[in-house]
């Protein structure tokens, strides 16, 4: 077995792993939604500092504030008792419908990504010279 083949085998074998994760005390619940494995499923111009594997964790899991000060935690799961809500560190993007934070309360109801560009455009007095598409979010 040659050295880049070790890798493939032992990432692939960890991506598994953590696929399969789950929470028994929550009914066996999925931990993990994705764990994606350099080189097989993302790269990057700088492979050489990317992490071997990426998890992306299902809603409701995430890693532990302890664990992102490079500490480690004495159990897998503890309730998380941060104040901050607007985590999405650890989240799927395929996952994460978005979040956009505003002082102003839309006048629509169905907002998509392509209405943020509209929406600033607008928001300054201007218009969007490439016809994109989008709909300004404070405009009924």
């Amino acid at each position: 077995m040659e050295p880049g083949e070790r890798f493939d085998t032992v990432a692939a074998r960890i991506a598994a792993k953590l696929e399969s994760w789950t929470d028994e005390e929550a009914g066996g619940a999925r931990v993990v939604r994705r764990a994606r494995v350099r080189g097989r499923d993302f790269s990057g111009r700088r492979d050489a500092i990317l992490p071997d594997v990426m998890i992306a964790f299902e809603p409701g899991y995430r890693t532990s504030d302890e664990t992102a000060a490079g500490l480690s935690p004495g159990a897998a799961f503890a309730p998380n008792l941060s104040r901050v809500a607007a985590d999405h560190v650890d989240s799927d993007a395929e996952g994460t419908d978005g979040f956009l934070f505003t002082t102003k309360p839309f006048a629509r109801s169905d907002p998509a990504i392509e209405d943020i560009g509209a929406s600033a455009l607008s928001f300054f007095g201007l218009t969007d010279p490439g016809g994109r598409p989008g709909r300004d979010l404070w405009t009924p």
